[in-house]
Protein backbone atom coordinates (compact mmCIF):
# COMPACT_ATOMS: atom_id res chain seq x y z
CA UNK A 1 0.00 0.00 0.00
CA UNK A 2 1.34 3.45 -0.92
CA UNK A 3 2.06 5.96 1.82
CA UNK A 4 0.41 9.30 1.03
CA UNK A 5 1.37 11.03 4.30
CA UNK A 6 4.55 10.32 6.17
CA UNK A 7 5.71 12.28 9.22
CA UNK A 8 9.17 11.37 10.48
CA UNK A 9 10.15 12.59 13.95
CA UNK A 10 8.18 15.84 13.52
CA UNK A 11 8.47 18.48 16.21
CA UNK A 12 6.73 21.85 16.37
CA UNK A 13 7.23 24.60 18.88
CA UNK A 14 6.70 28.33 19.01
CA UNK A 15 8.24 31.06 21.11
CA UNK A 16 5.97 33.02 23.43
CA UNK A 17 8.12 35.74 24.93
CA UNK A 18 10.82 33.93 26.87
CA UNK A 19 9.17 30.52 26.75
CA UNK A 20 9.26 27.82 24.08
CA UNK A 21 5.96 25.96 23.80
CA UNK A 22 6.33 22.43 22.46
CA UNK A 23 3.08 21.55 20.65
CA UNK A 24 4.09 18.40 18.76
CA UNK A 25 6.93 16.20 19.91
CA UNK A 26 8.58 13.34 17.99
CA UNK A 27 5.52 12.55 15.85
CA UNK A 28 5.82 9.57 13.54
CA UNK A 29 2.76 9.01 11.39
CA UNK A 30 2.11 7.10 8.19
CA UNK A 31 -1.18 7.19 6.31
CA UNK A 32 -1.71 4.90 3.33
CA UNK A 33 -3.84 5.40 0.26
CA UNK A 34 -7.46 4.43 0.97
CA UNK A 35 -6.99 4.63 4.73
CA UNK A 36 -9.19 6.84 6.91
CA UNK A 37 -7.86 8.73 9.89
CA UNK A 38 -9.53 10.67 12.68
CA UNK A 39 -7.61 13.20 14.74
CA UNK A 40 -9.16 13.43 18.19
CA UNK A 41 -8.17 15.21 21.36
CA UNK A 42 -8.91 17.91 23.86
CA UNK A 43 -9.00 21.54 22.89
CA UNK A 44 -5.47 22.90 22.64
CA UNK A 45 -3.71 19.55 22.23
CA UNK A 46 -2.33 20.30 18.74
CA UNK A 47 -4.93 18.92 16.29
CA UNK A 48 -5.16 22.12 14.24
CA UNK A 49 -1.39 22.55 14.41
CA UNK A 50 -0.96 19.06 12.95
CA UNK A 51 -3.38 19.87 10.13
CA UNK A 52 -1.53 23.13 9.45
CA UNK A 53 1.74 21.18 9.25
CA UNK A 54 0.25 18.52 6.96
CA UNK A 55 -1.25 21.26 4.80
CA UNK A 56 2.12 23.01 4.51
CA UNK A 57 0.68 26.12 6.12
CA UNK A 58 3.18 25.88 8.99
CA UNK A 59 6.66 24.35 8.93
CA UNK A 60 7.87 21.89 11.56
CA UNK A 61 10.64 22.97 13.92
CA UNK A 62 12.36 19.73 12.96
CA UNK A 63 11.60 16.44 11.27
CA UNK A 64 10.24 15.58 7.84
CA UNK A 65 6.77 15.70 6.34
CA UNK A 66 6.32 13.84 3.08
CA UNK A 67 3.08 14.14 1.12
CA UNK A 68 2.62 11.83 -1.86
CA UNK A 69 6.40 11.12 -2.00
CA UNK A 70 7.26 14.85 -1.88
CA UNK A 71 9.31 16.19 1.02
CA UNK A 72 7.67 19.50 1.93
CA UNK A 73 10.92 20.98 3.22
CA UNK A 74 12.37 21.04 -0.28
CA UNK A 75 9.57 23.11 -1.82
CA UNK A 76 9.42 26.85 -2.33
CA UNK A 77 6.21 28.83 -1.73
CA UNK A 78 4.97 28.49 -5.32
CA UNK A 79 5.51 24.73 -5.22
CA UNK A 80 3.74 24.51 -1.85
CA UNK A 81 0.80 26.47 -3.23
CA UNK A 82 0.56 24.10 -6.20
CA UNK A 83 0.78 21.05 -3.91
CA UNK A 84 -2.01 22.43 -1.72
CA UNK A 85 -4.22 23.17 -4.74
CA UNK A 86 -3.73 19.78 -6.36
CA UNK A 87 -3.27 17.32 -3.48
CA UNK A 88 -4.82 18.64 -0.28
CA UNK A 89 -8.23 19.64 0.98
CA UNK A 90 -9.69 20.37 4.36
CA UNK A 91 -13.25 20.42 5.65
CA UNK A 92 -13.15 22.55 8.75
CA UNK A 93 -15.37 22.18 11.79
CA UNK A 94 -16.70 25.64 10.97
CA UNK A 95 -17.16 24.93 7.29
CA UNK A 96 -16.20 28.39 5.91
CA UNK A 97 -18.29 27.95 2.80
CA UNK A 98 -18.82 30.78 0.34
CA UNK A 99 -22.25 31.93 1.52
CA UNK A 100 -23.44 33.10 -1.90
CA UNK A 101 -22.92 29.63 -3.41
CA UNK A 102 -24.71 26.35 -2.90
CA UNK A 103 -22.82 23.18 -1.91
CA UNK A 104 -22.18 22.17 -5.52
CA UNK A 105 -20.59 25.50 -6.42
CA UNK A 106 -18.52 25.48 -3.20
CA UNK A 107 -17.09 22.09 -4.17
CA UNK A 108 -16.58 23.15 -7.79
CA UNK A 109 -14.68 26.34 -6.94
CA UNK A 110 -11.24 24.79 -6.21
CA UNK A 111 -11.53 22.63 -9.33
CA UNK A 112 -12.30 25.66 -11.49
CA UNK A 113 -9.39 27.54 -9.93
CA UNK A 114 -7.18 24.54 -10.73
CA UNK A 115 -8.15 24.95 -14.39
CA UNK A 116 -10.79 22.30 -15.00
CA UNK A 117 -13.61 23.38 -17.28
CA UNK A 118 -17.13 23.83 -15.90
CA UNK A 119 -18.38 20.43 -17.12
CA UNK A 120 -15.46 18.52 -15.61
CA UNK A 121 -15.67 20.42 -12.32
CA UNK A 122 -19.40 19.80 -12.06
CA UNK A 123 -19.07 16.08 -12.81
CA UNK A 124 -16.34 15.56 -10.20
CA UNK A 125 -18.19 17.68 -7.63
CA UNK A 126 -21.46 15.77 -8.07
CA UNK A 127 -19.55 12.49 -7.65
CA UNK A 128 -17.84 13.73 -4.47
CA UNK A 129 -21.05 15.06 -2.94
CA UNK A 130 -22.84 11.80 -3.76
CA UNK A 131 -20.01 9.78 -2.23
CA UNK A 132 -20.46 11.51 1.13
CA UNK A 133 -24.28 11.39 1.03
CA UNK A 134 -24.94 14.99 -0.04
CA UNK A 135 -26.28 14.23 -3.49
CA UNK A 136 -28.27 16.94 -5.19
Amino acid sequence: MNSIINCINVNYQYEDGLHANQIISHLNLEVHQGQSLAILGQSGCGKSTLLNLLGAIDKPSSGQIIIDNTDLSGLNENQLTKLRAENLGFVYQFHHLLKDFDSLKNVMMPLLIRGLNHTQAKQISVELLTKIGLEL
